[in-house]
């Protein structure tokens, strides 16, 4: 990513296509999928039962190239990343599993929490989980795929009651080329958080504009309002190879 402070922001349009040539196989329907994986020009989608990846190409059905081979623990993926020849896959647990390029385990990587989004980069892994460590760290990394080291701490709002900090730690995770990861809480002001282990974390403020009603409901509250009506501004990002950040935006 370019290290200018006045970085491009567009829409993101359409995904990209994707790489992987895909195996002759079964296709499915969009809404059957769990997650998907970029890795450059690359899109990966993880199946909703966990069990097969799937490839795309321009506007051509989703098709299975990849049948996982399922964990003795009968846990399933929910969220998966190409790491150099390897694909890695989290269940919710501590445990990243990796798995080889034809879907069989190769061993676990053990994450300080609980995992439950994972970004990679050829250089670097991300893991993000919902409920941080003692400290409130809820971001991770990984340069030699054995262990993890705390990522710099990312903003947030001061939070007493488990439920809300749960709730708000909820974000969109993508990594760039370089290896930075790339944070959007889901529910939250408008803005992205590009974290560097090495040179903490950067706040890019998105422009964006809603009523002042909206830009008040950034928090979990202690009433019953469903979700839907909370401020969630960032849909998606999409880190590109010439520094650009994609960002789908919801409309609020």
């Amino acid at each position: 990513m370019s290290r200018s402070t006045s970085p491009g922001f567009l829409f993101l349009l359409a995904a990209v296509s994707a790489d992987p040539a895909p195996a002759e196989g079964r296709s499915a329907p969009q809404s059957s999928f769990a997650a998907l994986a970029r890795s450059g020009e690359s899109v990966v989608l993880l199946d909703e039962r966990g069990e097969s990846l799937y490839v795309q190409r321009g506007s051509t059905p989703p098709r299975e190239f990849v049948r996982l081979v399922a964990d003795a623990s009968g846990r399933k993926l929910i969220a998966c990343a190409r790491w150099r020849s390897e694909w890695l896959g989290v269940d919710g647990s501590d445990k990243v599993r990796r798995l080889g390029h034809d879907g069989r385990p190769l061993g676990i990587i053990v994450a300080p929490v609980p995992v439950t989004d994972i970004a990679a980069s050829a250089s670097r892994i991300w893991v993000h989980g919902l409920v941080g460590s003692r400290d409130g760290t809820v971001l991770w990394y990984s340069e030699d795929g054995r262990s993890f080291q705390p990522g710099p701490p990312i903003p947030r709002a001061a939070s007493s009651r488990v439920f809300s900090q749960i709730a708000e730690n909820q974000a969109h995770l993508s990594v760039t080329p370089e290896g930075d990861a790339v944070l959007a809480r889901l529910i939250g002001p408008p803005e992205l958080y590009v974290v560097r282990p090495d040179r903490g974390v950067e706040v890019r403020s998105l422009a964006y504009r809603r009523s002042s009603l909206r830009d008040s409901l950034r928090t979990v509250g202690n009433d019953d309002r469903p979700y839907s009506e909370l401020s969630t501004p960032v849909r998606d990002v999409v880190p590109r190879a010439n520094g650009e950040l994609c960002v789908l935006r919801n409309r609020e």
